[in-house]
């Protein structure tokens, strides 16, 4: 499947670098709770490969980690994960307009993911800028109510598939409960 604006060998190898240090490192500092412990390894890559916005934010959490264990200058993994993180969100907005239940599973682990990058960024940048603790908690407390909205649509899918296992963190009657309004 290839097509005329075709990627660069460098930027191919440097997203399989990416991904191959998800499914053999990163994953490991996501715990798993109730999930099967393979979820993240399996189910959330699988997803990755399907839909590009989710693969971005894959790759753009896995440049993060990357960044936390590089000892010296780690600004490239930063702007690599920002560069990913972008895209992923631009590309998360255009799904949005045309929002279907189909892409209840993908969106929601794709806002996770992106919550994450969110969260670990001003940990592991080492920029100047200041640290606003209180603009932080916002910006999260946003994007987990994007990460719940995409949970509750979880919730109506027929057949989840391998997110099934996420659906255990809702009781019964929740499923049936309207998300609260802001």
């Amino acid at each position: 499947m290839c097509s005329s604006n075709e990627l660069s060998l460098s930027t191919r190898m440097l997203e399989m670098r990416l991904f191959h240090l998800y499914l053999t490192e990163t994953y490991i500092t996501l715990y798993p709770g109730k999930l099967d412990t393979n979820h993240f390894q399996s189910a959330v890559p699988g997803l990755a490969t399907s839909y590009p916005f989710c693969l971005d934010a894959l790759l753009a959490f896995s440049a993060l980690h990357l960044a936390s264990k590089e000892t010296g200058d780690n600004r490239q993994w930063v702007e690599c994960a920002l560069k990913y993180q972008n895209r992923s969100c631009s590309a998360m907005s255009r799904v949005l307009a045309e929002f279907s239940v189909e892409y209840s599973g993908p969106a929601f682990i794709c806002s996770i993911l992106i919550m994450l990058c969110s969260y670990a960024y001003p940990c592991v940048s080492k920029d100047d800028q200041p640290f606003d603790p209180l603009g932080q908690i916002l910006e999260i407390r946003r994007l987990l109510a994007g990460c719940a909205f995409f949970f509750h649509q979880l919730g109506k899918m027929e057949h989840p598939g391998e997110l099934a296992g996420w659906l255990r963190y809702k009781d019964a009657e929740d499923l049936e409960e309207e998300l609260p309004k802001e």
